[in-house]
């Protein structure tokens, strides 16, 4: 339900959370505290790159 929740969202707002400093154009949205939601807006549409888990090491984030 929370990932319903924010995917909508993004839907209705892609702008509305900050570019990751990761790559550029990449958003990110904290989901919870161990998910990250990472995407991109690309003229109309919005991708979805990587959900990840944050208690990960985030050097395994291979984001370009």
């Amino acid at each position: 339900q929370l990932l319903d929740k924010q995917l909508k969202l993004i839907k209705v707002n892609p702008f509305i959370f900050a570019e990751s400093n990761k790559s550029n154009g990449l958003r990110k949205s904290v989901l919870s505290r161990q998910t990250t939601i990472y995407y991109l807006i690309i003229e109309d549409e919005i991708r979805i790159v990587t959900l990840f888990d944050n208690r990960q090491n985030a050097n395994k984030l291979n984001i370009i």
